[in-house]
């Protein structure tokens, strides 16, 4: 509600949700109507188990919920992002009551992970006063197939210092992940950056560097050209879910089929990327979906 805030200030901000609130045409509004049978029992089931207030309306409900939210932490994050989760729910119940005739109970519907799928919330976070964070990742189309590297390195307020992408010939995804790594860690050691964390998805990586030993002899290579880069470096290596190494997952798709870049500043990144950069700033989530029934 306080992005929406600042962007099209806070007498703008409610009339949205009012609107969307006061819409009644079409029998989608139950899927938001706080007073209709099954969806007050979901709504007022999740806001006594979290201590939430419910209001007259989905509008109330939501505006009280996101003025609880706290930027400065997780669970604020989660409170931020739930409304949309149940909504969410609560329209997958709809569409199985419409399309396929089953009725979910307002028990079942309120269970968010019964379809065996657990929610989490994702987000990029800054590094700590003093330090950068490098984000690499990877990409082979094909796999293997024509691959990339992408990075982006950013200060501690989330301001773009410089986001690559590299083209990298033939190879599979584990010889991007490392390509990726080394060519980020050269522009850090380039830009006079010592202390630097770097975060990577790639868990085969990661335990590589945290045995100190390459696992495939044939990135033995490129594992010394690694080794050689880290010294006399202050690195602090972390895992980091997909949802929150966006920008550097995009620059990685973009070197494998576009090829060779390098932004400085914002003016000059790409709309696209321009807008995950933001995200990341602002520190918004993503919602990671994991299926614990696999």
């Amino acid at each position: 509600m306080a992005r929406l805030e600042r962007l099209v200030g806070t007498e703008n901000a409610e009339r949205v949700l009012e609107v969307i609130a006061n819409c009644k045409e079409g029998s989608d509004l139950l899927i938001w109507a706080t007073s209709e049978n099954v969806a007050a029992e979901v709504w007022k089931k999740i806001g006594v188990m979290l201590g939430l207030p419910i209001g007259i309306n989905w509008y109330e409900t939501c505006l009280s919920w996101f003025r609880r939210a706290s930027n400065a932490s997780q669970t604020g994050v989660i409170l931020g992002v739930l409304p949309t989760v149940i909504s969410w729910r609560l329209w997958t119940r709809r569409c199985k009551a419409r399309m396929e005739g089953k009725m979910e109970s307002g028990q079942l519907c309120g269970n968010l992970s019964n379809s065996g799928w657990a929610l989490s919330v994702k987000a990029w976070s800054k590094p700590a006063q003093g330090r950068v964070k490098l984000n690499t990742d990877g990409s082979s189309l094909g796999n293997p197939g024509e691959s990339g590297a992408g990075g982006v390195i950013r200060d501690m307020h989330g301001t773009l210092l410089l986001a690559f992408a590299k083209n990298l010939g033939y190879g599979n995804s584990t010889y991007a992940e490392l390509r990726a790594l080394v060519e980020g860690v050269k522009h850090c050691k380039n830009m006079n950056f010592s202390a630097v964390d770097i975060e990577m998805d790639s868990k085969v990586i990661l335990a590589w560097l945290d045995k100190n030993r390459c696992g495939s002899w044939y990135l033995e290579d490129v594992w010394e050209e690694l080794q050689l880069q880290l010294i006399n470096m202050d690195i602090r290596f972390m895992h980091i879910h997909r949802e929150g190494n966006a920008v550097a997952d995009w620059l990685a798709r973009r070197g494998a089929s576009d090829g060779d870049v390098e932004w400085w500043s914002m003016g000059e990144v790409s709309p696209l990327s321009r807008g995950l950069i933001i995200v990341d700033k602002w520190g918004l989530p993503s919602i990671r979906r994991k299926n614990w029934m696999s």
